[in-house]
């Protein structure tokens, strides 16, 4: 990858013969292969050598390196072979990933001929069947010849270029390709045995290192055209696939074993959390793959590669400083592949003599790092073996002294246990004789509690003569509905009526409090109610409403005694008019109406002052009367607190805009099937929970003459 990043280009240079009785050939290229850029790609052969006369470049070394571009490069060698009767001589191109190569020669007549190559064309048209593009240059005599070679790839643009007489080129094609076969077997080698030592030991850390050589594996066969070679001969489509995803489940499944080896998501976090994000960069690298293409994912691999290693190798030297096992044999693993990578490196810029070692230099770095990882699995199951054998021993050693302590325990305890059971024995005559106390005061909190009960039942009756009885609701509310649920057994919410002239009072009262005290407080309520309407003939909501205040204040002595008891109540006034309609007048406190005028859908709301009847209240808010006319048939309804605050499982209150849209979804039903509804729809909403309050639900349809 260093080398994919080097410069090498030239400007301005001429190009020179290149001479085949050199003896090193590689470096005898420097400055004599020349290059022209076709930015249209669509140059032909004619076109280009116009365009060389005029703006070719030299390269420096044999080593040509555009890194990405969507150009045609257009490579230019004036060759002469003095002995080319007797020795047949390769143009070979070393680096596989190119997409398409042609290659140019003139034939007797100086008719141009081309060859294909490269990772887009069927591996059986190749003129020379290797990994590499290699092709057979074609001589007519001693003068000098000139060849061209079309290089367009969507990958790496990188050239090493190299001229061989033929028996040497595949002497060491044959070299070469024994020294890959053993490379392969062993990484193949290390993989099954790992796998095997996973299936005895069901150490995760030993599938994630075979998955990883069998990827790196077939991520390098790729990058040296072996998966070309091989396996898509005849599907050159699926080489560029391969590469990005072996190369992406390279880094991933790495990854996963540093993971797994080192156990960083608990020993080393900030470590984890890298390894966790460059895996999510592998992943998005495939899909950057299958949307943008290769061009964009081959940079990303390339820049992501280097960045896995800075970090694994980071990660690594951190778990040695932390003594965490056998990391210290994945250092060196990583430090023996960058050793390799960089010797290849030097070997690209000439630095280093062209050979089978420096050429292989990355292999032999991942196969001692393949051959490190196995001994770092062997190392961490012998310290986990050895440390595993400690703390058996030690916990035996523990459990052995627990057992002796435990035994001086036991006789100790039964000792005492003789002790308490002569303790027990002296308890157990007390409890009886407790029991027996008892027994005597359960008696008599029965007796308590029946009376009690006896006391709030005789409540209720009293409560239920003061509560208006049906036929006075019939003769005076004619067409309503009323829902009455007291939370206990008496209630804090009671309704008044009463009838003077033509007009109905209606009153809907919640005390404070609910049980007997809320109960006492009605009884007060109704009786003051009966006194301000009926002995002091007082008719306005609003004037009925301060007159309860003072009088609750003054019969409760609440000036003195601080006590806050008083009630919320909604108070109405109707009277029917000469043309069928209906003459409202509410006043509430703290409590609001509801009303649905005849041929409308809407339900309105009567607001009520936010100010309750009794207690400590603010003297600067009055209580005010509203009126308004409503038709025969409109409906009115007057409600308590109770329906709306009460709860569900989730402690969620119905709430006064729900409580609104349910009388506007049953308002078109009758009274009693209105009634039904608020019922079914509050026991839903109730259903696993409890009542919270005493619930009052008052509603009346208007009727024509007599409402």
């Amino acid at each position: 990858m260093v080398c994919f990043f080097l410069s090498s280009a030239v400007q301005g240079q001429d190009n020179t013969v290149i001479d085949l009785t050199m003896p090193n050939m590689k470096e005898h290229l420097a400055g004599k292969v020349a290059y022209y850029e076709d930015k249209t790609a669509s140059m032909d052969i004619a076109q280009v050598i116009t365009q060389f006369n005029k703006n070719s470049s030299i390269l420096p070394t044999n080593q040509a390196n555009f890194h990405q571009s969507p150009s045609a490069f257009w490579f230019k060698f004036d060759i002469k072979h003095t002995q080319f009767e007797k020795t047949t001589w390769v143009a070979e191109l070393p680096y596989p990933s190119l997409d398409y190569v042609d290659f140019y020669y003139q034939d007797k007549q100086g008719k141009w001929h081309v060859e294909h190559s490269g990772d887009r064309v069927l591996f059986k048209e190749k003129s020379i069947k290797t990994k590499i593009n290699a092709f057979r240059l074609v001589f007519h005599s001693t003068d000098v010849h000139t060849f061209y070679i079309r290089v367009k790839t969507n990958g790496i643009l990188q050239i090493p270029f190299n001229f061989q007489e033929i028996i040497a080129f595949f002497t060491d094609t044959a070299y070469e390709e024994a020294f890959l076969g053993v490379f392969y077997g062993m990484m193949i080698a290390f993989a099954l045995y790992n796998l095997f030592i996973f299936l005895v030991l069901y150490d995760k850390a030993y599938i994630y290192y075979s998955v990883y050589m069998l990827v790196v594996t077939l991520f390098t066969a790729g990058t040296i055209g072996h998966t070309f070679q091989y396996l898509f001969f005849s599907a050159p489509l699926l080489i560029e696939p391969t590469l990005i995803l072996t190369g992406g489940a390279t880094i991933f499944s790495l990854c996963v074993f540093i993971q797994n080896f080192l156990n960083t998501k608990k020993e080393l976090a900030w470590g984890h959390w890298w390894l966790q994000g460059i895996k999510a960069l592998a992943v998005l690298d495939a899909i950057i793959f299958l949307i943008l293409g290769y061009t964009f994912a081959v940079r990303g691999l390339l820049l992501l590669m280097p960045f896995t290693v800075s970090v694994v190798i980071g990660v690594s030297i951190y778990a040695m400083y932390k003594n965490i096992p056998a990391s210290h044999f994945l250092t060196y693993a990583f430090v023996s592949m960058v050793t390799g990578v960089l010797v290849y490196s030097l070997m690209q810029m000439s630095v280093l003599p062209y050979n089978l070692f420096t050429v292989h230099a990355g292999r032999f770095g991942l196969g001692f790092q393949g051959l490190l990882f196995s001994l770092a699995l062997a190392d961490r199951y012998r310290i986990l073996r050895r440390r595993l054998y400690k703390q058996e021993r030690d916990a035996n050693e523990v459990l052995e002294r627990k057992v002796q302590e435990r035994t001086e325990e036991l006789h100790r305890l039964h000792q005492e246990v003789v002790t308490q059971n002569e303790e027990l024995h002296q308890t157990q005559e007390e409890i009886m004789a407790q029991r027996d106390a008892i027994e005597v005061k359960n008696q008599e909190l029965a007796t308590q509690n029946e009376q009690i009960q006896n006391s709030i039942r005789a409540a209720k009756a009293i409560q239920k003569a003061i509560v208006p009885y049906q036929q006075k609701r019939d003769d005076l509310l004619k067409d309503y509905f009323v829902i009455y649920r007291p939370r206990d057994v008496v209630s804090g919410d009671i309704y008044w009526l009463h009838k003077i002239e033509d007009s109905v009072f209606v009153a809907v009262i919640d005390c404070t409090g609910h049980g007997v005290p809320g109960a006492f407080m009605t009884m007060i309520t109704h009786n003051l109610l009966d006194k301000i309407v009926r002995v002091w003939d007082i008719h306005s909501p609003s004037e009925v409403l301060n007159r309860l205040h003072e009088e609750i204040t003054t019969v409760l002595r609440q000036k003195e005694t601080d006590n806050n008891y008083g009630m919320d109540m909604s108070f109405t006034i109707t009277t029917p008019q000469q043309d069928g309609t209906h003459h409202i007048v509410f006043a509430g406190a703290k409590q609001n109406a509801y009303y649905v005028q005849e041929g409308e859908h809407e339900v309105k709301v009567l607001q009520g002052v936010r100010k309750s009847i009794g207690g400590l209240q603010r003297e600067d808010i009055d209580f005010q009367n509203i009126t308004l006319i409503l038709n025969n048939g409109s409906q009115l309804y007057l409600s308590t607190d109770g329906y709306i605050d009460q709860n569900d499982l989730k402690r969620k209150r119905i709430g006064e805009k729900a409580f609104i849209q349910l009388l506007q979804d049953i308002h078109r039903n009758d009274m009693y099937t209105q009634k039904q509804l608020l019922i079914k729809y509050l026991y839903n909403y109730m259903r696993d929970t409890v009542q919270r309050d005493d619930i009052l639900v008052l509603g009346i349809k208007l009727g024509n003459s007599e409402n």
